[in-house]
């Protein structure tokens, strides 16, 4: 009786074992898809900026949490503070499973400040990350070449005006010229007073009969910019000669000469002596004829 009677104590036992382990694999499955179903918000954040130029910048995106997913991910950017979808915007084109992505906006104005975001839609609608921000480099300054006026032998009048800064201040203006097509500042140049608009040089030192190309130019930080190209060509120059030391002087006679060092751009069709008993004789006092063309010559005065 006593066996019979322990053996049903056991059998109990086992039944609330058994149901003990069942109900406890009823809790654990019900946690577990509790735990499975947990989403956590999508969210995402805008890391930095970096290669910027005068009209484009690399901004980068992080997806922190994806919640279910989207579909559609990139940048938004405005010069106005808190860009959005509805404004300008750059979705990304690599794969989206990505958590990190980096976008380059282009076509964006110089010198300019904008505001980006990194963006990502899907079902439950669009979140944003943090507002960056970066301002795009300057460009090389805008000018126009005046036409050359006031053309001598040796000078002109040009100059030039600046119409943009490209968004930096010009510090320095003025003329490049020179003997070949598009010259620079590592040619002959003058140099004008700094900021925008009209402004004048004056070419000097110029060679007679010789046809100069002529740019104007400004620098700012980003640069030198040019202007179109025009050019003139000066009239015949002077020529310049020197004259010789008087030697061999006796009571009726005397030796000199001169050089001729320069022919002003045209032909040396005379050269010679002056002379005279008043300083500074010309050609309409004595003269003597020392032929033509550039180069050292001798004159006798009898």
């Amino acid at each position: 009786m006593k066996l019979i009677k322990k053996l049903e104590m056991k059998k109990i036992t086992i039944y609330r074992f058994m149901a003990f382990l069942f109900v406890a694999s009823i809790i654990v499955a019900s946690c577990t898809k509790e735990v499975s179903e947990v989403r956590l918000e999508p969210t995402l954040s805008t890391s930095k900026t970096y290669n910027v130029t005068s009209d484009s910048a690399t901004v980068v995106g992080f997806v922190v949490a994806q919640g279910e997913g989207f579909d559609d991910k990139g940048i938004c950017y405005s010069t106005a503070t808190v860009p959005t979808i509805d404004g300008d915007k750059v979705a990304f084109a690599g794969k989206n499973q990505t958590a990190t992505f980096h976008v380059t906006l282009a076509g964006l104005d110089y010198a300019t400040k904008y505001y980006a975001r990194a963006y990502a839609t899907g079902e439950m609608g669009t979140v944003y990350g943090e507002e960056v921000t970066f301002t795009t480099l300057p460009v090389v300054a805008i000018l126009t070449t005046t036409a050359i006026t006031d053309i001598t032998g040796n000078s002109a009048l040009g100059g030039g005006n600046v119409t943009v800064t490209g968004g930096a201040e010009v510090t320095v203006r003025g003329i490049v010229f020179g003997l070949n097509n598009n010259p620079t500042i590592s040619d002959s140049k003058t140099t004008n007073e700094e900021g925008a608009g009209e402004f004048e040089s004056t070419l000097s030192e110029l060679a007679g009969n010789t046809k100069y190309y002529v740019r104007a130019y400004a620098t700012n930080s980003a640069g030198i910019g040019y202007g179109p190209e025009v050019s003139f060509t000066t009239l015949v120059d002077l020529p310049a000669v020197t004259t010789a030391e008087v030697s061999d002087v006796t009571k009726i006679s005397a030796v000199s000469g001169g050089d001729v060092t320069y022919d002003g751009g045209g032909n040396i069709t005379a050269r010679g002596l002056v002379w005279s008993m008043n300083s500074e004789p010309t050609i309409d006092d004595n003269k003597i004829d020392g032929g033509t063309g550039l180069g050292a010559f001798v004159s006798n005065l009898e």
